[in-house]
């Protein structure tokens, strides 16, 4: 019995397969065709395909020695009976519903997201093989940043664009408030009096400098203007005020554009990414911890042989939440429910020196007698080698990381149940391009081996711990903005607040130069801060220590630089669920 379609299954297939950069054998097509022969709908259609390809992604992530592009049969077999797994849990209505079981393990876990994996959705070029991309998403990313700043800040109604005054969507209330009335530079030809302009400031010849929006440009004259309250940098966006004369803007004084608090964001998506991350990997986990408490319930009372089979259960189940990167910290050890000692330790510009790891011996020593942290945070540089030249480099760093390994492994307490988050710094050994990778894959595999609750991150990288959102930046930034700022920054602001209005201004956590800092374009969004996090850790080496909270909120964000420990032995505790953070030093 045949049966005709508006569109051809077969095409649809191959073409969101191939949208996804994979490739489809025949049988393996044809063992999807007969899974689904006749679609209901095109939507339908696309949706199951959708879910097959998101398990297909899922299973490459957690097994890499998988060829990443050609589908077999045997992978997309596994990938369905993952599905299926899935699906199964999320319809067994004896144990929970799903969305709260999803909600008691992110309130108490830790995710870590890598800026090189797990963000593939933003990543919209699928054709440049590796890291590097083509010369349109150099455009493509300052358009964007461009755009996220104008689209938050005519959310703002101190600010009227030309715009929004012309769609009428000012409301009466409104208007007196504005204090910002921007027009659009190509608009500044034969007009007089003070003007506001916004576009992204840019250097054509040395010492000549214009402000540019996507349509136009205007040469600016510097001469007369003030000190400003942020760093006044290449490539970022401002808002400017002055007048027009003689084909020149004459400027007064730049303006740094207001940010956003969290309460104020209205993108209810999940820009974060882990929760849409948990959701594609829980499956099997979730699975295995059901199994397990039933188990555990019904052997209860029986014989030491079923005792070992549920210790080996649980055995997997956590070794299978370390290598996803998603485990439940009270599956490690009990928490303390006024969460007292639900605390994370921050440590930036960790060297690798017997000065520097004595005194992180000292401060072990502390927490042993006391209740570690659930989560350690070493930020880089790990060592003062940016490359290594000959044998002896080599074992150098080979020997202060044995000696951090010594030290951390006589706290047995410690090392086996807080979780360890290794963040690079620029000058590590690789690129520093950012974002930057992972340390190398010869220096974590000692790591690994005695840390087995450790994980390998990328710079920037971002986490949830304990139900709270986390970024994390490791760059030397106000070095370079001290260096590169082309108007005077005002004596009456402190350098940290001038440092933390600048980088929320922009939403971006490298505002400077591509020529101080460079960045891969194709990976500029996980540069992007799309929303605050609850807490924004800057490992800037060049300032003091310092917390500000941005907002009296309970949920606010709070923006905090741990200090160089390398030099100072300054460090951060921070307890995500009482919003409390501690400036600690070691004397």
């Amino acid at each position: 019995m045949s049966q005709s379609f508006s569109f051809d299954p077969k095409v649809i297939l191959l073409k969101e397969f191939d949208r996804n950069g994979l490739i489809l054998r025949p049988a393996t097509l044809n063992k999807l065709l007969d899974r689904n022969p006749f679609p209901s709908s095109l939507e339908s259609f696309k949706t199951d395909i959708s879910v097959i390809i998101n398990q297909l992604k899922a299973l490459f992530m957690r097994n890499p020695a998988l060829e990443a592009n050609v589908l077999d049969e045997t992978t997309l077999e596994e990938a369905l009976k993952m599905m299926e797994i899935s699906q199964k849990v999320s319809l067994n209505q004896d144990n929970c519903k799903m969305s709260e079981i999803l909600k008691r393990r992110q309130e108490n876990s830790l995710i870590v997201l890598n800026a090189f994996i797990d963000f593939p959705q933003i990543i919209e070029n699928k054709v440049s093989e590796g890291i590097l991309g083509l010369a349109e998403d150099k455009i493509s990313a300052q358009i964007k940043r461009f755009f996220r700043i104008k689209e938050k800040l005519s959310r703002n109604p101190s600010y009227s664009f030309e715009n929004k005054r012309n769609s009428r969507n000012i409301q009466e209330n409104h208007v007196d408030k504005i204090l910002y009335d921007v027009v659009e530079i190509g608009t500044l030809v034969g007009s007089s009096g003070q003007k506001f302009i916004f576009g992204v400031l840019i250097e054509l010849d040395q010492g000549n400098y214009y402000l540019q929006d996507l349509y136009s440009k205007v040469r600016l004259d510097l001469s007369i203007c003030e000190a400003s309250k942020g760093f006044i940098c290449l490539g970022n966006a401002y808002i400017l005020v002055g007048e027009y004369k003689l084909e020149v803007f004459q400027v007064k004084s730049f303006i740094l554009p207001s940010f956003e608090l969290r309460k104020e964001n209205l993108d209810n998506k999940d820009l974060f990414g882990a929760e849409t991350k948990f959701i594609k990997l829980y499956g099997e986990v979730l699975n295995l911890e059901i199994e397990g408490q039933d188990f555990l319930e019904n052997i209860k009372g029986k014989d030491l042989k079923s005792k070992k089979k549920i210790d080996k259960l649980l055995e997997r189940n956590l070794s299978q939440q370390v290598f996803l990167g998603c485990f439940d910290l009270k599956r490690i050890r009990e928490v303390d429910y006024n969460f007292k000692n639900s605390a994370v330790a921050v440590f930036s510009s960790f060297l690798l020196s017997p000065e520097s790891l004595t005194k992180f011996e000292n401060v072990l020593k502390g927490f042993e007698q006391t209740q570690p942290p659930l989560v350690f945070i070493l930020m880089g540089e790990f060592s003062p080698l940016t490359e290594i030249r000959d044998s002896k480099d080599y074992k150098d760093y080979q020997q202060n990381l044995d000696l951090f390994l010594k030290i951390v492994q006589k706290f047995p307490k410690i090392s086996e149940f807080s979780a360890w988050l290794f963040v690079p710094g620029t000058l590590d050994l690789g690129l520093s391009i950012l974002p930057r990778d992972c340390l190398p894959g010869f220096i974590y595999e000692k790591i690994r081996k005695v840390l087995p609750l450790s994980f390998n991150c990328s710079n920037p990288c971002r986490a949830k711990i304990l139900g709270k959102e986390f970024q994390f930046i490791r760059n030397d930034l106000i070095k370079e903005m001290r260096r590169n700022a082309i108007v005077s920054v005002d004596n009456s602001i402190e350098i940290e607040q001038a440092f933390i209005d600048t980088l929320l201004s922009q939403y971006y956590l490298s505002p400077v130069s591509q020529y101080s800092q460079p960045v891969y374009w194709k990976y500029d969004p996980c540069m992007a801060i799309e929303k605050l996090p609850n807490f924004l850790v800057v490992g800037e080496g060049f300032c003091r220590q310092f917390e500000r909270k941005i907002d009296e909120e309970e949920d606010g964000t709070f923006v905090v630089n741990p200090g160089n420990w390398g030099k100072h032995a300054g460090f951060v505790m921070i307890y995500p669920l009482l919003n409390i953070v501690q400036i600690c030093k070691v004397n």
